[in-house]
């Protein structure tokens, strides 16, 4: 199996599941007109789809270790295609409720599952974790568009059945290309004890970082277009183009990001990462106040590399200390802690934004990437000593 098709195939379960949510975003204002619902019912067609997707995170991994990702991904894209199918056909909300929260349920293993696949391997490890997470900015960024010319041209039921076919064909890809991998074989007391032991020991802080991280990206996206248009007084198409700056970075670096993890271990680009964050974050305190738009964009920048910098690496070191039999429950818990860390720099970043203003909102961020760092390198020297060494 060649490599490139490989990739290319795991890239469509996660382009499904992260459009799955920017997609149906744009589809809300159709379906509460054509179904006659208010329109705070029907952003549960999106709240739904992410609280299952974060909820069933844990369990998709471990049946991939259990059952093997392959077996586990192919029904996750089976459930996506008839839930998508099922949510197009539907004829009230209640029903179209229900397709969106299988659909979630079967987003979960498209989110965690391609990673298991790729993270930990000898050959370029770090650059195939961030394809896959460029893959995601990707599916994040073109849901929005290619919904908007579905709903506008078809209807919102094609947004759906769109999603349907898609998943069909990513399903007859992966059954013809992944691998088959083995059940999680059995082992020893002592080997499972010590396994659970050096799980436990080293991925609470990576996945503590990761919902930090993830707070504070997310907080960018919700607080910048107030900012935006009430502080530097920016009109909606000008905010639009600021806004689209960090997918594009997110896009662009993936695999850049990637590629330094396997040149200079993942240890090193984590604590890089989060000093980039640390850096944009103090951007975004001053220099938009002193550049305006210019300033923004400049801040937006160095925040998104930082991300994709520290998502690359982060998720190549835990992935890679892992037995293959547990990689897919450890995928899992790094889904799970981004989505909280999204949700939480939701409420925090905005309250924060709301009593103290933006400036002081980035301050407040500095400081806790900065305590991070300040934990990263009290550790790093024995993160170095367990950490893979890649070929």
């Amino acid at each position: 199996m060649k490599p490139n098709a490989l990739l290319i195939t795991l890239a469509l379960p996660v382009l499904l599941a992260s459009a799955g949510t920017s997609m149906a975003n744009i589809a809300l204002p159709a379906i509460a007109e054509s179904l006659d619902a208010p329109a705070t019912n029907v952003r549960w067609v999106v709240t739904s789809y992410l609280a299952a997707s974060t909820l069933l995170a844990l369990l998709s991994g471990r049946l991939g270790d259990v059952l093997g990702p392959k077996r586990v991904l192919l029904a996750g894209l089976a459930l996506f295609a008839v839930s998508a199918g099922l949510a197009g056909a539907s004829s009230n909300l209640h029903t179209l409720l229900f397709a969106r929260a299988l659909q979630g349920a079967a987003a979960s293993a498209l989110f965690v599952l391609p990673l298991t696949f790729v993270a930990g391997t000898r050959a370029q490890s770090g650059a195939r974790v961030g394809w896959l997470t460029s893959m995601s900015a990707v599916g994040t960024a073109s849901g929005p568009l290619a919904g908007g010319y579905l709903v506008a041209g078809l209807g919102w039921r094609s947004s759906f059945y769109f999603m349907a076919i898609a998943a069909a064909f990513a399903l007859i890809l992966s059954y013809r290309v992944l691998p088959a991998a083995e059940r999680s074989s059995a082992q020893s007391q002592p080997a499972r004890a010590k396994s659970r032991n050096a799980r436990a020991t080293g991925i609470g802080l990576h996945l503590a970082l990761t919902a930090l991280v993830s707070a504070i990206l997310v907080g960018a996206l919700v607080i910048g277009p107030f900012f935006l248009a009430h502080g530097l007084k920016l009109g909606a198409r000008q905010i639009g183009l600021l806004m689209a700056i960090g997918p594009v970075v997110s896009i662009v670096s993936g695999v850049i990001s990637g590629r330094i993890v396997d040149r200079y271990g993942s240890s090193r680009v984590i604590s890089a990462g989060l000093a980039f964050i640390l850096l944009g974050s103090l951007a975004f305190a001053t220099l938009p106040l002193a550049l305006m738009a210019t300033g923004y964009a400049l801040s937006a920048m160095v925040l998104s590399f930082g991300y994709q910098l520290f998502q690359a690496s982060n998720t190549t070191l835990v992935l890679s200390r892992e037995a293959p039999h547990a990689k897919g429950q450890s995928s899992g818990a790094l889904a799970l802690s981004r989505n909280l860390g999204l949700i939480a720099g939701t409420a925090v970043f905005g309250l924060v934004y709301d009593t103290l203003g933006f400036q002081m909102t980035f301050l407040f961020a500095a400081l806790l990437v900065a305590a991070s760092l300040a934990i990263v390198h009290s550790t790093r020297n024995k993160e170095l000593d367990h950490e893979t060494k890649f070929a």
